[in-house]
């Protein structure tokens, strides 16, 4: 009998065991869908952040009050992500409020199935139309004040206050990996960080400058300034190992193909691109400013007259797509997505952007509304 009603005992501890697990919540997963035909990173490189979730374009709008907002692209009409009519935008229960950090920080937005993905300084959050949704909240704060977490998979990586890359679960908050001695160079750009196929590339302060800022500031305040360099590396995410691949003068990286593409500095026109690890460098085209690659296709602003341009993959048969004259404005980033044949240029004030065909037809200026609600 004691050793019928042990077995029954174990039966019942095991079904309870394995309902449990099955009511286990599913890990947090934020890839960043890459799209097809499209570089990856290469809506992050430049400033202004754009993503589109089937007929929608969302974006930041630092209009008035910053909020998450989207144009459908049926009507062209550009809503605030917040149905309340009386509502100022506020307050974190906002379904358009990202944060309040005054500084106005830079930060990106992806889409990932049927949402936007983007994180703040203490949360991780997923928009749709008209809805909010907090991921994860941290316990204090994700990174270094005004640098935004970067999502990938299960994980985030932020730049830490005491000169660290940091690579951390997003669920809990585990560290999982650091690199010593890495700070964002101000010259770098936005999204000069992101994860391709088991490895992290950014772009750091280079080591030297690093070492010579930290000797000549016994605060351990890096001083940065024009002689600061930069340097392209890819991290391991399994291994932790540092590689790295451009030595200096290196920002706006990108993906495409079998090769990484990127600026030779930030005053050059030089577009280069490499091997994935940084063998056989090669000078790709001389006179670009912004740029982004789409179908085989590069599309770029003039370094030399701002116009918005093409050329093909290795930059050949450059054609002025846009003229700057036409366009009205000075634009900061160029955007280009799998599914949609258009491009979006963000004015440099961020209150107006364009989107305009491939080949530079049908220009459509878009005014970012003001969704303040003051009484």
């Amino acid at each position: 009998m004691k050793k019928r009603l042990t077995a029954i005992l174990l039966a019942v501890t095991m079904i309870v065991l394995l309902f449990t697990s099955c009511q286990k919540r599913a890990s947090i997963d934020v890839s960043a869908e890459m799209g097809e035909g499209v570089s990856i990173n290469g809506n992050n490189t430049g400033y202004g952040s754009f993503a589109k979730v089937e007929d929608k374009l969302f974006f930041i709008n630092r209009i008035g009050v910053e909020t998450v907002s989207y144009m459908d692209l049926n009507s062209g009409e550009i809503f605030c992500n917040c149905n309340d009519p009386t509502c100022q935008h506020l307050r974190v229960s906002c379904t358009a409020f990202l944060s309040d950090n005054s500084a106005g920080a830079p930060r990106t937005i992806a889409a990932n199935q049927g949402a936007v993905i983007t994180a703040t300084e203490s949360e991780v959050l997923k928009f749709t139309p008209g809805k909010k949704e907090v991921l994860a909240a941290a316990k204090g704060n994700y990174g270094s004040m005004n640098i935004m977490p970067y999502l990938f998979e299960d994980k985030m990586a932020v730049f830490t206050r005491d000169n660290r890359l940091v690579v951390r679960a997003i669920e809990n908050e585990e560290e999982l990996l650091a690199i010593e001695n890495t700070v964002k160079p101000v010259q770098g750009g936005v999204g000069d960080l992101f994860y391709y196929d088991g490895y992290l590339y950014l772009v750091r302060l280079s080591q030297s400058d690093v070492a010579k800022d930290l000797t000549d500031d016994p605060t351990g305040d890096l001083n940065f300034n024009a002689a600061n360099d930069s340097e392209l590396i890819r991290v391991s995410v399994e291994t932790g190992e540092v590689e790295q691949l451009i030595p200096s003068n290196v920002i706006n990286i990108s993906v495409y193909g079998d090769k990484i593409y990127y600026k030779q500095g930030s005053g050059s026109g030089n577009l280069m691109r490499a091997n994935l690890d940084g063998s056989n460098p090669e000078l790709v085209q001389t006179d670009v400013d912004l740029y982004n690659i789409k179908d085989d296709t590069i599309y770029y602003s003039s370094k030399e007259m701002g116009d918005l341009m093409s050329c093909t993959i290795h930059g050949e048969n450059p054609t002025v797509l846009v003229q700057l004259g036409d366009l009205g404005f000075e634009y900061m980033s160029i955007k280009v997505f799998s599914d949609w044949d258009k491009i979006v240029l963000l004015k440099r004030d961020s209150t107006v952007f364009c989107t305009v065909n491939t080949d530079g037809s049908d220009l459509q200026l878009h005014e970012m509304p003001d969704f303040s609600n003051y009484e």
